[in-house]
């Protein structure tokens, strides 16, 4: 059994997985899913995905959650709740199978949560249900992640928070992860598709399957070559011409 024979199970088990892993995550789902400029908005977000913030304010402890129930299920699809401090009592403040994203300039943008517990203790909110808004601000110098209550409610139907991240990096450095993420695909096909065709096509086996395996033997070897052949050429040319050969040059 070669190499290959053996790569291939541990390959189909982790594919296995990671699809696993996706189907049974969780994620933010937006009120409106075919919105692609919100859809955008949030994968932009993607490394804030997971993430858990504690905050504080009077008798209040609040707990931010960017996607995720972090209730394990007490609170189901919580990403927001607010706890009496004397008591313990949790009401939750938005759910994040209820979620809305708009931009807010180049650097900011505004998450939502709804869904939340319905209010029985306002008398102008009352008989609503309560929702969260997250400002978020992408800035490049901050040196960690941290959470605000802005608006400790005060009778209000709503609870605000600011988010200031470097994790969410602005769009003109995405040039580069593009062209990384290009060139990755683009090394990986050839891998690929070269031990596919060989493997099938010529009936190789081990190491010959793969593309210019002889290269990948020892590629620093073949590089010095392909330079020493150029240093000669050049040499050559530079090198004045043999006086015997004379006759031979005119015309």
């Amino acid at each position: 059994m070669d190499w290959s024979e053996k790569i291939l199970p541990c390959l189909l088990l982790f594919m296995c997985f990671t699809i696993r892993y996706e189907v049974s995550g969780e994620d933010c789902i937006l009120q409106n899913p075919k919105d692609s400029h919100k859809s955008n908005l949030l994968n932009s977000i993607s490394l804030l995905k997971g993430s858990k913030f504690v905050s504080s304010s009077d008798h209040y402890s609040y707990v931010v959650s960017i996607c995720y129930d972090f209730s394990k299920g007490k609170h189901p699809n919580a990403s927001v709740t607010r706890t009496v401090i004397a008591n313990g009592t949790a009401t939750v403040l938005g759910r994040y199978n209820e979620t809305d994203i708009i931009g807010l300039g180049d650097h900011q943008m505004l998450l939502t949560y709804s869904g939340g517990d319905k209010i029985n203790d306002s008398s102008t909110c009352n008989n609503s249900y309560w929702k969260t808004l997250i400002v978020i601000s992408c800035n490049e110098i901050a040196d960690e992640i941290n959470i605000d209550l802005l608006d400790p409610l005060n009778g209000g139907c709503f609870a605000l928070f600011h988010l200031k991240t470097s994790v969410c990096a602005p769009a003109r450095n995405s040039t580069f992860l593009t062209w990384f993420l290009v060139i990755f695909v683009l090394i990986v096909a050839y891998f690929v598709c070269g031990i596919i065709y060989k493997r099938y096509s010529e009936g190789a086996k081990g190491w010959e399957q793969v593309p210019h395996h002889e290269f990948w033997r020892n590629p620093l070897q073949h590089l010095m070559g392909c330079l020493r052949g150029k240093e000669d050429i050049q040499i050559q040319r530079n090198q004045p011409n043999d006086p015997a050969d004379e006759p031979l040059l005119r015309p």
